[in-house]
């Protein structure tokens, strides 16, 4: 049985002391309109759930608690659980839900793909499936009226052999120097006695190299 003592409404301040067994926690929040004292005794416990929990776990072991009373008051009869906060662990899609306390209410949390087709949950794992363009999406966790989401973008996959396209490319790039030479070694030749000058040459040469690159 928990009873309330020493409740008290000074300068806007809301303060109380939740006696359990021996043992007495103590808290303090500030004036909300409109909230009657049963309101704020709830929101006081819902503060002080957690230490009071820790000195229940101390009186049942036998250990002193921190600050007890004889004190006598009246009965308070907290609120049934209820869900309200969603913790979630998206890359891992799993969570829990937690009551007003902070305490674990469920662990049955929903998750679903929504914004594309191409992205689906498959053992608690996300698959993602090839597109040919970039996509937006949103992983949904789901309990009850309780909604937390996380957007991702499943992306265009590139080839991974980047060192292979390198390579190519630089013996692509290679073969066209080697053939721009034999190219310029060949007009050279045919134009011993000058029967076209230097500049003829060189844009022959251009034309040729861009056949050759046009041909690739």
């Amino acid at each position: 049985m928990i009873q309330v003592i020493d409740y008290k409404e000074v300068d806007n301040i809301i303060s109380a002391g939740f006696k359990k067994h021996n043992f007495v926690v103590y808290g303090q929040i500030g004036n909300i309109e409109g909230f009657t004292k049963k309101q704020y005794l709830q929101a006081l416990y819902e503060q002080c759930k957690a230490a009071i929990d820790y000195e229940t776990d101390r009186f049942n072991q036998g250990l002193p608690n921190h600050l007890v009373s004889k004190e006598e008051g009246e009965t308070f009869i907290p609120d049934h659980p209820k869900p309200t906060t969603l913790r979630i662990d998206f890359d891992n899609l799993s969570g829990v839900v937690l009551d007003q306390y902070g305490d674990v209410y469920s662990t049955n949390v929903e998750f679903t793909i929504e914004g594309t087709n191409r992205v689906r949950i498959e053992g608690n794992r996300v698959i993602e499936d090839e597109v040919e363009e970039s996509e937006e999406y949103q992983i949904v966790a789901k309990y009850s009226d309780l909604v937390e989401t996380q957007s991702r973008t499943v992306n265009v996959i590139y080839p991974d052999n980047i060192e292979s396209l390198e390579q190519s490319i630089a013996e692509l790039t290679l073969e066209t120097a080697q053939n721009s030479m034999e190219i310029f070694n060949a007009l050279s030749a045919v134009n011993t006695n000058n029967e076209i000058n230097q500049a003829t040459m060189m844009m022959e040469l251009l034309n040729m190299i861009a056949t050759l690159q046009g041909g690739e």
